[in-house]
Parts: C-alpha cells; structure tokens; sequence
C-alpha cells in the first residue's frame, strides 16, 4: 500500500482560542476523570528521595544573565 502524500489531505482552517475560551470549555466525563487521576498522582508523590547535592550550582555567569519575568517586557511585532 503506497503511502500518502500529506498534500493529499485538505488542511483544516485555523481558529484563534483565547484564555476565556479554554476555560469555558466543557470537559468530558473521560477528560475530568484523567485530570482528576493524574492530579490525585501528583499531590500524592513523595519527593523525599530527590538527592538536592547532586544538582549542579550556578555559575556566576548564569546568576548574572538571571532575569525577574515581571522586570522583562513583552516584545512587540517586529521586534
């Protein structure tokens, strides 16, 4: 069976979602269950057996690229 070429499928037309629309959206009974097992799964790891020392410190040339977000302005279009 010869495989198809993606030029054979008629792309769909994008559309813009906005924040307010996500969180209108209707959740299915199946998504609400996921979301609610995977959060479940979460709030009940135990992260007392990370080992911290082993995670590499800053150098003092990351520490002086470091940013506060708030401090960074959004860029504009053309930008």
């Amino acid at each position: 069976m010869a495989k198809r070429s993606s030029a054979s499928s008629p792309h769909g037309k994008r559309r813009s979602v906005t924040s307010d629309d996500i969180r209108r959206r209707r959740w299915t009974k199946a998504e609400l269950d996921a979301a609610r097992r995977i959060a479940a799964r979460q709030s009940a790891s135990d992260d007392s057996g990370i080992n911290y020392k082993e995670i590499p410190r800053l150098t003092e040339e990351q520490l002086a690229k470091m940013v506060r977000l708030r401090d960074v302005r959004p860029k504009g279009p053309g930008e």
